[in-house]
């Protein structure tokens, strides 16, 4: 079975990498603004040009995103016609604003349950679950300091730097999240060409 989720998954893997990278230079900046400021006037442009790029990136994160997120529950719907969230249903839970507080968690707790309740897909099933808080609760706060940052009329230059370090944790915990669903797929995949060779009876997670 080709899964359609899987091209798009590598790209926003790689782009996350980047942003991780950058997102860890950007704290690494935001430390010499907070409490070297003499050193950071010698990299000033650098900090400048690495946030412009930040921006880009985020931008492409977003598109590649949403796209894999939509894909992800094509190949789940394929997998299983009664899988709860449906490819658009799960782009409605990200994108309405307010629904998505509730929506982020329903679509990574859903997908975590259902990987748990078939053995091959188990343990990654239980990491998804544990890793959801982290990632979910880190997404918001990120997003909070976001909006406060931008409304804030005096710039509290620790509040800027709380939040690159969140955002750059954030950023770790959801290609970790990203990397644990690829890897379920994987043994989707696995199960299913083996099921082809040996004619053996559908796994489970095909039928119910």
């Amino acid at each position: 079975m080709n899964f359609s989720y899987k091209t798009m998954g590598n790209v926003l893997k790689a782009f996350l990498v980047v942003e991780v990278v950058i997102t860890g230079l950007l704290v690494i900046t935001a430390f010499f603004y907070t409490y070297a400021y003499p050193i950071y006037e010698n990299i000033l442009i650098f900090d400048q040009a690495l946030s412009s790029l930040n921006q880009i990136v985020w931008v492409l994160l977003i598109i590649f995103y949403l796209i894999w997120i939509f894909k992800v529950h094509v190949d789940l719907k394929r997998l299983n016609p009664y899988y709860r969230i449906k490819p658009g249903g799960a782009l409605a839970r990200i994108m309405i604003p307010l629904y998505n507080l509730y929506g982020m968690w329903n679509i990574y707790s859903t997908m975590g349950y259902y990987f748990k309740g078939y053995p091959a897909l188990e343990s990654l099933g239980r990491k998804l679950i544990k890793l959801l808080p982290i990632y979910y609760f880190l997404y918001i706060g990120t997003r909070f300091l976001e909006r406060l940052i931008m409304e804030v009329v005096i710039i509290n230059v620790n509040l800027i730097l709380a939040y690159y370090v969140l955002d750059f944790i954030s950023i770790i915990s959801m290609l970790y999240v990203t990397k644990t669903i690829m890897q379920a797929f994987n043994i989707i995949e696995a199960d299913y060409e083996t099921y082809l060779k040996e004619e053996e009876e559908l796994p489970k997670w095909a039928i119910e």
